[in-house]
């Protein structure tokens, strides 16, 4: 066939037309979980074997739907100067070989950390 010819088809659209592009609708809904016939489980034995064939990140998935979102615990976030504050910690650490004694000896830890830019 030529390009001329009555029964060509016409050349492609280089760039798709929003009004013109139409989208397969899917062919069924969604369906609902394997997990759905082991709601009645606990979630606390959620991990252990119930006659379910299914795979583990299927249950996984499932359970995280079941639980929701975690709640999220608050915290309060301290604001400062630059200068204004900072935090002291001290304390002992691990035990190390002085090689100059050949003893071992107990070090002592220091951190000093600035409140604005928490910088130790």
């Amino acid at each position: 066939m030529t390009p001329d010819s009555p029964t060509a088809e016409p050349p492609k659209p280089a760039i798709a037309d929003p009004e013109v592009t139409t989208h397969p609708e899917p062919e069924a809904p969604l369906t609902e979980s394997a997990c759905e016939t082991h709601r009645d489980v606990d979630l606390a034995n959620a991990g252990r074997p119930h006659g379910f064939a299914g795979a583990y990140e299927s249950v996984k998935r499932f359970v995280r739907k079941l639980r929701g979102q975690p709640l999220l615990e608050a915290c309060a976030i301290i604001e400062t100067a630059p200068g204004e504050e900072a935090q002291v910690d001290y304390g002992t650490g691990p035990m190390v070989h002085d090689p100059a004694t050949g003893k071992h000896r107990r070090t002592r830890l220091f951190v000093f950390t600035l409140g604005f830019s928490r910088k130790c």
